[in-house]
């Protein structure tokens, strides 16, 4: 059935909440999703935002409705609305930017990517083939320029009332090739400034940082609402979590597989690279690994422990990754009658619907769910509903 997103998007009040529960119980909903989203005005994870979170429980008991919590203030899941990284920098996420340059001998300047150059190779290319076995080494030739120029008005002495400063940190590169055309490979580790609500993200590559979402998130609900686990609280749902760089995976990948992954990460920018295909497989082996060790494999343990399914839609790197969630989820269903492409059957695993019900079938769950109807504004129709109905129930 459905089970809708009910946001909380607004300053919350206990008529309001129990005045809506009863409008869903007549329409027949069984249960909703609390899902905490932009317009909260109540502080997220805070006892006043705890006490309406005890209205809705109660309001859904008089109606004997499920409910679902949502693990995030708004989404992707794994910040905690922000706190997770708030005085842990060492939790912030990072992901690998990688960039290459055709230049020719001779002197060469060339601002890189902002953030911790991992390495800076350069190949001669002839006949626009790279010759692989005379690389140049020119990490040590990239160093920081302050890029941007502005100047202090406060001063520095009663004699001096402007100061000139500079910041915005920007590797650079500076050295001489030789003659002829290069190929430069650049593998920079960045910070995530551009994810969703935050900007800034958690390594969830990192157990750590995991563990310290959990704990302020799952945690903080557990210690409120124990007793209701596993009855009237069914299941708490992630949302498009996906793995990226973390500063753990170089250590990692030499373990694993004895050989250092940084004089290489060029390798896994070009398909011609003697060693492209092994360094891809292994990285990518290893990224869903440790992805599996950091992330699902202890969300499953801490549901199971505690009562409730492990519920949601992420990016799976493999299907067989689905079988760590109780009930796995993906999110078609937002094409509306008349589109010339539908989006419930793609290649990408959250995006589809007939993957995660093969799953959900192959490991025996109880279930599968779909995030469907979203983003269609207010435009939507009963027969765009229709229609994405009739789609999804194609791909059971």
């Amino acid at each position: 059935g459905f089970y809708p997103f009910w946001f909380w998007n607004d300053t919350l009040n206990e008529k309001e909440i129990r005045w809506q529960i009863a409008q869903m119980a007549e329409q027949g909903i069984r249960g909703f999703f609390i899902h905490p989203r932009q317009g909260l005005k109540q502080p997220y994870l805070s006892d006043a935002f705890f006490d309406m979170v005890e209205v809705a429980i109660h309001a859904a008991e008089q109606h004997n409705m499920l409910v679902h919590l949502y693990d995030e203030y708004p989404y992707p899941s794994g910040i905690a609305g922000g706190e997770v990284t708030e005085g842990n920098p060492h939790f912030q996420g990072t992901r690998l930017t990688q960039r290459k340059y055709d230049t020719y001998g001779g002197p060469i300047r060339k601002a890189l990517p902002r953030g911790n150059v991992l390495s800076c190779i350069a190949y001669p290319v002839k006949n626009d083939q790279v010759d692989w076995n005379k690389g140049i080494d020119l990490r040590s030739s990239v160093g920081m320029v302050l890029a941007d120029a502005s100047y202090n008005v406060a001063g520095l002495t009663q004699y001096n009332q402007k100061r000139y400063f500079a910041s915005n940190p920007v590797p650079t590169l500076e050295t001489i090739l030789p003659e002829g055309t290069h190929r430069i490979f650049v593998s920079v580790q960045t910070q995530i400034t551009t994810h969703k609500y935050w900007g800034y993200y958690t390594d969830i590559m990192n157990p750590e940082a995991v563990q310290h979402y959990i704990n302020l998130t799952h945690g903080r609900y557990y210690n409120r609402f124990a007793d209701k686990f596993g009855n009237t609280i069914r299941s708490i749902f992630v949302d498009e979590t996906l793995p990226s760089w973390s500063t753990l995976l170089p250590q990692a990948f030499q373990t694993t597989y004895g050989y250092n992954l940084i004089p290489l990460l060029h390798a896994l920018q070009d398909p011609a690279h003697p060693k492209h295909l092994q360094v891809t497989k292994d990285y990518h082996q290893l990224q869903y690994e440790h992805f599996l060790n950091s992330y699902d494999k202890p969300m499953q343990k801490w549901c199971e422990e505690h009562g409730i399914a492990y519920s949601g839609e992420k990016g799976s790197m493999r299907l067989s990754q689905l079988q760590y969630m109780h009930i796995p989820g993906c999110d078609p269903g937002h094409t509306k009658a008349g589109a010339e492409e539908l989006d419930t059957l793609t290649g990408d695993t959250r995006r589809s619907a007939k993957a995660t019900a093969s799953a959900a079938y192959f490991y025996n769950k109880e279930g599968a769910l779909d995030e469907c109807y979203h983003s269609l504004g207010w435009s939507g129709t009963v027969q765009d509903a229709k229609f994405i109905a009739e789609s999804l129930i194609l791909m059971d």
